[in-house]
């Protein structure tokens, strides 16, 4: 289990984002890659597997396998549109990376392991919709249970939920 303290903030994020993104010197398919990971929520397993035919343009989606006691199984996650856009205007068609390699990019180029970006998206989305399901369904979880980490509250998030409750 990670350590909060482990977790980029969504701020740190999407700076990490915008400096791939805009990086001239970083490969199309290792940009690709730091998109995925750091954007979708999705595992690096998960993102490896991802081929340019799983993604749905149109509406903003990829679709995910997952292999769930023997039997496979399919989610959709949406795709920010700056993705999109670098996906769409490259010709990159699947990744042709190892998971070891793939981690050894995320780590040198972030400081951070790639699952806790993961982590970091679904914080983002429960400050944001304060909607377990929506979480559970996105990062591929099939009982609450297991999204039980992603509610280790920083003080400040305490902070801030509880401050207006004494006013009038």
């Amino acid at each position: 289990m990670l350590k909060l303290k482990k977790v980029p903030k969504w701020e740190e994020v999407i700076n990490f984002w915008e400096g791939a993104k805009n990086d001239s010197n970083l490969k199309e398919e290792y940009k690709i890659l730091l998109g995925f990971v750091l954007l979708t929520g999705l595992r690096i397993s998960e993102v490896l597997n991802i081929k340019r035919e799983d993604i749905d343009f149109k509406n903003k989606l990829v679709k995910i396998q997952q292999k769930k006691k023997r039997k496979e199984a399919y989610r959709e996650v949406f795709v920010p549109d700056s993705l999109l856009e670098l996906i769409r205007n490259s010709k990159w068609n699947e990744f042709k990376i190892s998971r070891r390699w793939a981690y050894h990019i995320v780590k040198k180029r972030t400081g951070y392991h790639p699952h806790a970006f993961r982590h970091s998206f679904a914080l983002m989305l429960i400050s944001k919709t304060k909607n377990l399901e929506v979480v559970r369904r996105l990062l591929g979880h099939s009982n609450y249970n297991v999204i039980k980490e992603y509610l280790n509250y920083t003080i400040e998030d305490i902070k801030e939920i509880v401050s207006g409750i004494y006013e009038n």
